[in-house]
């Protein structure tokens, strides 16, 4: 989801569950990929600079 918090300030933030499995073969039912995660969080945010600077945006994201 995403949104404005304020005039030129963004928001985002997601959620992913991942469960991948091999479906044949001797490994058939164990995790295709063990590094990768299970549950992910992203959180990002942004912010446009007013005046002479007003092409600029400065912001910070955040994976857990």
């Amino acid at each position: 989801m995403n949104g404005a918090l304020a005039t030129d300030w963004d928001l985002s933030a997601g959620y992913t569950y991942t469960q991948s499995k091999y479906i044949a073969g001797s490994q058939k039912g164990e995790d295709y990929s063990p590094l990768a995660p299970r549950h992910l969080f992203k959180i990002a945010t942004d912010y446009r600079l007013s005046g002479i600077l007003n092409k600029a945006r400065v912001g910070s994201s955040f994976h857990a």
